[in-house]
């Protein structure tokens, strides 16, 4: 128990400090506000709200901008330490499936992997055809922050709240209605 928490402590402390610094080489939140650097924005929402729909939308209307999508394919095939998968390897199994088999016994772990896995996503270094267009955009489907955040954080940051009631997903008047509103948004970061 007390070694949980010890990891827990030092988790917290990591977290912190990558919280209040930006990783090596990447831009400060000043120079993005600035209009320098890439703009990183986050696609946020429960589960089945539309997110991973809207980040489709979001590649058809702008290819230019990296867009990262949820690993959800990685989370379906967990690979045990050390394995490589061009060999016989030994797989633990869809991890998210399992999650909502059991979530009293998986959703911990999930919830780990998961955010591992958007953390292993978001630090990689920015595409070099990103950072040579005009006004670079990279788009996360969630962030690392995810877990984290609360409703009274998001009153600092600027944030596009999109309340969509009705699929978009076929309607093009409200697929242009939506980019409107992004276009709108980036133009003012």
């Amino acid at each position: 128990m007390a070694a949980g928490r010890h990891f827990l402590r030092g988790l917290r402390a990591a977290l912190s400090s990558m919280a209040q610094t930006a990783p090596q080489g990447a831009p400060s939140s000043r120079g993005l506000h600035a209009g320098r650097g890439p703009r990183r924005l986050s696609i946020e929402g429960n589960i089945a709200v539309g997110k991973s729909t809207f980040v489709k939308l979001l590649m058809k209307a702008y290819p230019k901008w990296h867009i990262a999508t949820e690993p959800v394919a990685t989370w379906q095939d967990v690979q045990a330490a050390g394995t490589q998968k061009a060999c016989s390897t030994q797989s633990l199994g869809n991890l998210l499936d399992m999650m909502y088999r059991e979530p009293a016994r998986w959703s911990y772990t999930f919830q780990t992997y998961s955010f591992m896995s958007r953390l292993k996503v978001q630090l990689e270094p920015f595409p070099e055809n990103l950072l040579q267009s005009g006004k670079p955009v990279q788009i996360f489907e969630r962030s690392v922050y995810s877990d984290r955040l609360h409703f009274e954080a998001l009153l600092n940051i600027p944030v596009l709240v999109l309340d969509v009631n009705d699929d978009f997903s076929e309607d093009v008047t409200k697929q242009e209605e939506l980019m409107r509103k992004v276009n709108s948004f980036i133009r003012n970061l």
